[in-house]
C-alpha cells in the first residue's frame, strides 16, 4: 500500500465500560484507541459489496490502515464525525502489514 492513497486521517475507537445506570445496566462511551490513523475508505459497490456483505451483512464501506495492533471487530472508526462500526478486521495474509475493515456506517 502507498502512501499517497492514505488519504483520509480517522481515529479508532473503543468501548469502554464507564459505570451503571439506575438500574444497575452498564454504561459505555467510546475512546480513542489510536488517533491520526492514515486511512483508505472505499464505499462499497457492485461485486465488492456482494462479497463484503458475505462477511457483514449490513457492509457499506472498506476501510483499509496500515498495521495497528490490538484492532478488534468490537471497535468503530470515527471519520470526521462520520460513525463507521466495524464488523470484521482483516490482516493482509498475516503479515502484520495492512489490516482491511468491513464496516457499516451508522445514520
Amino acid at each position: 500500500m502507498r502512501a499517497a492513497e492514505l488519504k483520509h486521517l480517522v481515529t479508532i475507537e473503543q468501548k469502554n465500560q464507564t459505570g451503571t445506570g439506575d438500574r444497575g445496566q452498564p454504561v459505555y462511551t467510546w475512546t480513542a484507541f489510536a488517533s491520526n490513523v492514515p486511512a483508505r475508505i472505499t464505499p462499497l459497490t457492485g461485486r465488492k459489496l456482494e462479497i463484503a456483505r458475505q462477511l457483514v451483512p449490513t457492509a457499506t464501506h472498506e476501510v483499509q490502515t496500515r498495521w495497528v495492533s490490538g484492532v478488534t471487530a468490537h471497535m468503530r472508526i470515527n471519520f470526521g464525525g462520520r460513525i463507521l462500526n466495524v464488523g470484521n478486521v482483516n490482516n493482509k495474509d498475516e503479515l502484520n502489514f495492512t489490516l482491511t475493515y468491513t464496516c457499516t456506517e451508522e445514520q
